[in-house]
């Protein structure tokens, strides 16, 4: 049997048992670890299904104690930030964002030749 498919249940668990006490970060401990056996775009959609959906379920069960007047003011930066989210999106190749995620902070990567100290020979480096 594949050691995803047996590890995935306890790491939904100890991912939520995160969120259960802090209140966040489910998707902090479950997206790296899940990535580790499935792809990310298996991974990310389904994190963000299971986040979202505990969500709507939590705020459902406690929506008499929900202030909504004070999120009111809140909804149209939200929907400018999804609207502006969405067209990045598809401006953006993905490939464009993973090589800017994952080689944009190594100084190698950037595409200048280095060079070595005063006083280090090539033998030393």
């Amino acid at each position: 049997m594949d050691t995803g498919l047996l590890l995935a249940p306890f790491i939904a668990l100890t991912a939520y048992f995160v969120r259960g006490i802090a209140g966040f970060g489910s998707a902090l401990v479950a997206s790296p670890l899940l990535a580790q056996f499935y792809p990310l775009t298996l991974v990310v959609p389904l994190v963000v299904v299971l986040d979202n959906s505990g969500s709507i379920l939590q705020a459902w069960r406690h929506r008499a104690h929900i202030a909504w007047r004070d999120l009111w003011p809140l909804l149209p930066f939200s929907l400018v930030g999804i609207a502006v989210a969405m067209q990045l999106h598809q401006w953006l190749a993905s490939c464009d964002l993973s090589v800017g995620c994952s080689h944009g902070t190594y100084p190698e990567n950037w595409g200048y030749e280095t060079e070595p100290s005063p006083g280090v020979t090539s033998e030393q480096s």
